[in-house]
């Protein structure tokens, strides 16, 4: 199968002409496809470009694009150009019209409009079934001055189809019978219909839908074009009056307007395609008209009804019957005189077969006559298009068309077909056709309705038992009034069988077979099968040989004669093939018992065990057998059939004791430890199998005394098998006591010095490790008082003996360390800054009094008298620790200065002569004089102080005279003078 190799198109118009890069040249086009022939999804597609010729030149080829909604992503093929002659025998490209003589279109040089038609094809194999694929091609540019459309002349024209072939793949499009019509005159009536066929013979519908623009296939778009502004629609797709005469019958396809401005319009009709009422896809062909001025009438075409025979014109419809020769004629008529009309038809596609006549061609009255012979396959609608031109050719030299529609519905009638004779047992196939809702129903004296494999179907298959005529009716209603046929069926039977009986034989045994047919006078050729064991397959009366098993024989009698049917009658034969059993001499337990198996055996033959003593049915192949005390039993069966030898078999079943088996005493043990079994068997000496249940946890399950070493308390079973298969078995028990019954309290932590109550719970004594610090190392509750972090353990046993061991941690956390620090002294006014020292975290300071925070290593004391703080401090761990400072108060401010200063380093604390001042004081006055008794420095702000400067100048190094007067907030005096020594 060719693969179609396909790539994204990456730009919006499909094709740019070399003259410019919007060349307008699209008057319409068309897309339609058929499927190959020999394939299942393969397509060749056509698209039919009409261009307009005072445009530029048709383009080499079109893109196709596709895509389907069930996950193809768009897809594009190439499409060349059709070269040579296209199928109706015309070169590709020829005009649609030629024109009038004088007035030739611009296509063949002169100036009348006129587009020529150009075909481009492709073959597409599609990927998958999809119940939607879309093709389009998208042709650029629509013609300028387009009235109805927006913008036409930068407008690319948007063709498509879609279709479903997931309804059916054996599909192809409909297609448009008639060319398209481009000239109409102002305020004559126009009548066109482009006549789609459906070569599928599926049901079409027509529409009308807006021309669109669209782009290519990277990003599909597709908008209606009509200009909504000035109220151009479908219902209106171009000026035909008020309110419109713009009229499309959407069974027939037939369009009538009456055009009322003159101009380029364009429209578009949509085709949809059905099958059985289901719909599968569409078409459309989208074409631009023009309206000029002219004074032609429009032709008309009248039925005649009194022409029409085995037919009935009914609401505009002419009514046929299927198989019936329809005969009619019409009359084409124009009111002008001086019209030359040609008239032109699609008979051969709508209506295949017939025949039309025309009389009188090139007048203004011409008469045309159909004979169409229709066949039961012709019914449904047909739409028979006729043309007339009229060719008179007046000003402005158009060629005017116009198309009528004769709607012809051929109704269908009911014809029932299958007559047939078939032999008893046969079947034969109906069919009806003409019509729809069949029912079918025997007629009295044949087989009833369950002979039918359905009765309201058009094709069930009969089998009669007798000659039966079976009655179809259609429920339709028929215009025919033709819609019940009948069909008979023959039924011939063979002749009547007497067969030998059904028999037995035995082995290497002989026995014939016989069939006799009635009547008796008549020569029959006769088959038995199978024919291996036979003398002959061939006659009546064969004899049967060498069976070795159960056969049935098929004889089939067939007369010679012309209704050759055959009788067929059947024998089985019986063959005794003697018997076995499945038993061997045995062994077998005291108590136990041997179930005899046979194989092969009959219940025709008589059956006798001896001895029959413990031989529950000595009479049947199958009894059981019970021998009982210890000891040897010889058996024999015998099998007899009158005729045949008897058959014997002989069993001997020896009968064993059974083993005394002691597991051994049952054991308690701790966990971890283990315990040895101690089995015994009685009688001692015979070559015993030993297993233990369960295995698992025993060093060796097949001894009498393993060692179990488990974890889990267990029940064992000791089971002793002696050669021949006695079994014998006891129980024991071993209980696992648990070794983890100790527990003791979760670790803890202490401080330094402290005791700890440590409780071992569980067991019966204790013994505690390391047994220093401890109270009682033998104790089950014990106080601990270790110097640092340790590990006690405890090892318990219990009541049973079992040992336990656990342990605790002690952790001994660091002490704590606090440090208040040294004492303070303050003066009036002042507070103290506390800070506890240490590895605490967490503080609380007594007494409050004068403090900022209790709770804090930081407090500022501001006490009113000389006070002793304690510091509470405790660790993380809760560990705890007491320190102290004093806080002393001094009853009086201080007031001083020192004796020398150094201004101007920058370097020093003494840059500034500044009065030392402790608690609340008050300045009145602080002068300084140089030797010469000269002022050099005035302040009574305590703070502020001399920066050995005069007059903005720096003083000499030398002793400079002070005095100081101030006061405390308790009203002492501060007077002062004396020297300081400005150094520099």
């Amino acid at each position: 199968m060719k693969k179609i190799l396909s790539f994204l198109a990456t730009f919006i118009c499909l094709f740019v002409f070399s003259q410019e890069a919007k060349a307008t040249h699209a008057a319409g086009g068309e897309l339609i496809y058929e499927l190959v022939p020999g394939t299942t999804n393969s397509y060749k597609f056509t698209f039919k470009f009409y261009r307009d010729c005072s445009g530029a030149a048709e383009p080499p080829t079109f893109t196709l694009c596709y895509n389907n909604v069930c996950g193809l992503a768009n897809q594009s093929i190439t499409m060349p150009k059709v070269v040579g002659l296209l199928p109706n025998g015309v070169p590709n490209g020829s005009p649609v019209s030629s024109g009038c003589p004088g007035f030739p279109t611009n296509c063949v040089g002169g100036t009348t409009p006129g587009y020529r038609e150009w075909w481009y094809t492709a073959t597409v194999t599609l990927p998958t079934q999809c119940n939607f694929y879309k093709f389009w091609v998208v042709l650029c540019c629509r013609n300028n001055n387009i009235q109805n459309l927006v913008n036409s002349g930068n407008q690319n024209i948007f063709i498509d189809v879609n279709f479903n072939n997931v309804v059916t793949q054996n599909n192809s499009s409909p297609y448009f019978s008639n060319p398209p019509i481009a000239y109409f005159c102002i305020n004559q009536l126009a009548n066109i219909n482009y006549a789609a066929i459906d070569p599928d013979g599926d049901s079409v519908a027509y529409e009308m839908i807006p021309p669109r623009h669209g782009t290519g296939c990277a990003t599909l778009t597709e908008n209606p074009i009509f200009n909504g502004a000035l109220g151009y629609s479908i219902a209106n797709p171009f000026p035909t009056g008020t309110p419109s005469s713009f009229t499309l019958n959407q069974a027939t396809g037939a369009i009538s307007f009456i055009p009322t401005l003159q101009g380029k319009w364009v429209f578009t009709v949509k085709v949809k395609e059905y099958r059985n009422g289901v719909y599968i896809g569409y078409i459309i062909r989208d074409i631009q008209i023009y309206v000029d001025a002219c004074n032609i009438p429009s032709p008309t075409l009248t039925l005649n009804n009194q022409s029409i025979v085995n037919g009935t014109l009914v609401n505009g419809t002419i009514q046929g019957c299927a198989g019936d020769t329809l005969d009619f004629c019409f009359k084409l008529l124009s009111t002008y005189p001086l019209s030359i009309l040609v008239p032109s038809d699609n008979h051969n596609v709508s209506i295949p077969g017939s025949d039309v006549v025309y009389t009188n061609t090139l007048t203004d009255s011409v008469y045309g006559c159909v004979t169409y012979p229709t066949t039961i396959a012709d019914t449904g609608l047909h739409v028979l298009t006729v043309s007339v031109k009229d060719s008179s050719c007046q000003p402005p030299g158009f060629i005017i068309t116009n198309t009528f529609s004769i709607p012809i519905y051929i109704n269908p009638v009911t014809k029932a077909t299958g007559d047939t004779a078939i032999c008893l047992g046969g079947s034969a196939p109906l069919s009806v056709s003409g019509g729809g809702s069949f029912h079918w129903v025997p007629l009295p004296g044949g087989s009833d309705s369950t002979s039918l494999s359905c009765t309201y179907c058009p094709n069930p298959i009969a089998t009669p038992t007798v000659t039966t005529t079976y009655v179809v009716t259609s429920s339709q209603t028929s215009f025919c009034n033709q819609n019940s046929d009948t069909v008979t069926v023959v039924v011939a039977t063979g002749p009547q069988l007497n067969i030998t009986p059904a028999s037995t034989t035995c082995v290497n045994a002989t026995l014939q077979l016989q069939v006799s047919p009635t009547p008796a006078n008549q020569a029959y050729n006769y088959t038995w099968v199978p024919g291996g064991n036979l003398s002959n397959p061939n006659i009546a009366n064969p004899v049967v040989s060498g069976l070795t098993s159960n056969t049935t024989f098929t004889v089939t009698v067939v007369p010679q004669g012309i209704l050759a049917c055959a009788s067929v009658a059947t024998v089985n034969v019986n063959v005794l093939m003697g018997f076995d059993i499945g038993n061997n001499d045995t062994a077998i337990c005291i108590g136990n018992q041997v179930q005899i198996n046979p194989i092969g055996g009959s219940p025709q033959y008589t059956y006798t065990w001896t001895p029959p003593t413990f031989v529950s049915n000595p009479s049947i192949i199958n009894p059981v057998i019970t021998p009982n005390p210890q000891g040897v039993y010889p058996y024999t069966i015998t099998a007899s059939y009158p005729g045949c030898p008897d058959s014997s078999i002989s069993l001997t079943i020896t009968v064993d004791p059974n083993p005394i088996v002691e597991a051994g005493p049952s054991g308690e043990i701790c966990a971890g430890e283990f315990f040895q079994l101690q089995g015994s068997v009685l009688p001692a000496g015979t070559n015993y199998t030993y297993q233990w249940n369960p295995v698992s946890d025993l060093n060796n399950a097949t001894i009498l005394d393993p060692i179990f070493d488990g974890v889990v308390g267990t029940q064992f079973t000791l089971t002793a098998t002696s050669p021949n298969g006695c079994v014998g078995s006891d129980i024991a028990t071993v209980t696992i006591n648990s070794s983890s019954f100790l527990t003791i309290e979760k670790d803890t932590e202490i401080c330094p010095t402290d005791t700890v109550t440590l409780v071992a719970m569980g067991g019966n004594s204790w013994t505690w490790s390391p047994g220093m610090y401890v109270s009682d190392s033998n104790a089950a509750v014990v106080r601990a008082w270790p110097l640092t972090s340790t590990t006690f353990w405890v090892y318990a046993t219990d009541i049973k003996g079992c040992k336990d061991t656990s342990k605790v941690n002690v952790t001994v956390n660091p002490g704590a360390v606090v440090d208040a620090g040294d004492s303070h002294i303050i003066y009036p006014g002042e507070s103290a800054q506390l800070y506890a020292q240490g590895n605490c975290s967490f503080f609380t300071w007594f007494p409050p009094n004068g403090l900022s925070d209790t709770k804090i290593k930081n407090p500022i004391a501001s006490p009113s008298v000389t006070t002793r703080y304690f510091v509470t401090a405790q660790t993380e761990a809760g560990c705890a620790a007491i320190d102290s400072v004093d806080v002393i108060v001094s009853p009086e401010s201080l007031v001083d200065l020192p004796n020398a200063f150094s201004p101007g380093t920058g370097t020093s604390i003494n840059d500034q002569l500044t009065i030392i001042v402790r608690g609340v004081v008050k300045l009145n006055t602080f002068r300084i004089f140089n030797r010469w008794g000269e002022e050099v420095f005035y302040s009574t702000d305590i703070a502020k102080g001399w920066d050995g400067r005069y007059k903005g100048v720096p003083q000499p190094m030398g002793v400079y005279v002070y005095v100081l007067d101030a006061v405390s907030s308790t009203g002492k005096r501060f007077y002062k003078q004396g020297n300081v020594t400005l150094l520099r």
